[in-house]
């Protein structure tokens, strides 16, 4: 389900319709609405344009006290209420409970609920990641029902320069569980709450592809209901390298379909500071090329190397994408090497290390020059 975002009224939208017999499409059919998340009053929570809404696709489970079933949403009217369809037929018993999302693993044994919240949730910038954010409506006459979730949700709102793929939320403490079997111990009651069971951990991580820039982005990350003891940490990836954490000591208050929103965060990635080392192996045709890094945290690193004939100032001259000038890519660590091919014998040649950061800034060591070694057989 995608949650496109708008603050709007407070109060729940009406839910459920009822359920139907359609004679073009075999099976029992029930439309379903979705009550919306509140602001937190407590924190700078200001989006412009908080609804939660169906998406194709979507889909629930319905227990009758018996009977699973899955349900599969085939349209969406002008209000936001999606009407969903099963295979055959199905009858809907004294009390029901429908679940968001669909999953074969989720059970109902008489009044519990026992689901598996993602330690992984993918989204896209302002939007909750499909099938994230769980929800549950409980019914004896399929008319008038609320659908209404079961956890909160921490907006994060980051500016900057940085590239980032994923961001983890990591609770300061382990014993906060942000994913793992979780339990509704009684549907049925006036505020059914989700309770931790087992095989879980104390982060979630959300990934979203997005290039920061000066203008805040939103980025909402689905939690269990309950606080952050201690605060958490932020990890920022680019790929699998960390290239930018932030702690916060502060106990998080995380409420069941609330959202709670984090003030504007500027994320600073400093440069890398690499230097180069002068190379070894030197043959007539080849070398290798030797870098270190020192500071900061480098997402891509190797050397760039040139005839020295071919430069008129080293400094200057020998850089990415430079007229005359060869690059290669080595594996990123804090000291990496890479073969500098396709030499000739009885030449200078300056080589330089470099390192690119998570914002795209590209560091550079010294300039070094070296000579080819004389080929005495050729």
């Amino acid at each position: 389900m995608r949650k496109s975002f708008t603050i709007i009224a407070l109060a729940a939208l009406v839910m459920l319709a009822g359920c139907k017999k359609n004679q073009e499409t075999s099976g029992t059919r029930l439309t379903a609405g979705i009550e919306q998340h509140k602001s937190d009053s407590k924190t700078s929570l200001n989006p412009d344009d908080l609804k939660i809404s169906w998406t194709t696709g979507d889909k629930i489970l319905v227990n009758n006290g018996s009977e699973p079933k899955e349900f599969t949403l085939s349209s969406v009217d002008g209000e936001g209420r999606g009407e969903f369809a099963c295979t055959g037929d199905y009858n809907f018993g004294a009390t029901n409970v429908a679940v968001y999302p669909y999953d074969e693993n989720t059970t109902v044994s008489g009044n519990t609920v026992t689901m598996t919240l993602p330690a992984v949730q993918n989204a896209t910038v302002g939007t909750f990641g499909n099938g994230a954010n769980p929800m549950l409506a409980t019914f004896t006459d399929p008319e008038g029902i609320t659908f209404t979730s079961l956890c909160g949700a921490l907006c994060l709102q980051l500016t900057g320069e940085a590239s980032i793929t994923a961001i983890e939320i990591e609770a300061a403490s382990s014993d906060v569980k942000l994913n793992g079997t979780f339990t509704v111990a009684d549907y049925t009651a006036t505020e059914p709450a989700l309770t931790y069971s087992e095989g879980g951990t104390n982060s979630v991580r959300l990934n979203c592809t997005a290039t920061l820039t000066a203008d805040a982005q939103k980025f909402f990350v689905v939690l269990p209901a309950g606080t952050l003891t201690g605060g958490f940490t932020m990890k920022l990836y680019n790929g699998e390298t960390v290239v930018f954490s932030k702690s916060t000591a502060n106990n998080i208050e995380i409420e069941k379909n609330k959202v709670a929103t984090m003030n504007d965060f500027a994320v600073v990635i400093p440069p890398v500071t690499v230097t180069t080392i002068s190379p070894t192996h030197i043959s007539t045709t080849s070398a290798l090329g030797i870098g270190t890094v020192s500071s900061g945290t480098p997402i891509e690193c190797g050397v760039v190397y040139a005839l020295a004939s071919d430069l008129s100032n080293p400094a200057t001259d020998l850089v990415l994408n430079g007229t005359g000038v060869t690059s290669t890519t080595a594996t990123t660590a804090t000291a990496f090497d890479a073969e500098l091919t396709g030499l000739t014998s009885d030449l200078v040649y300056y080589v330089r290390a470099w390192a690119k950061n998570g914002a795209g800034q590209v560091s550079y060591g010294d300039p070094i020059p070296f000579a080819t070694r004389y080929d005495y057989y050729g």
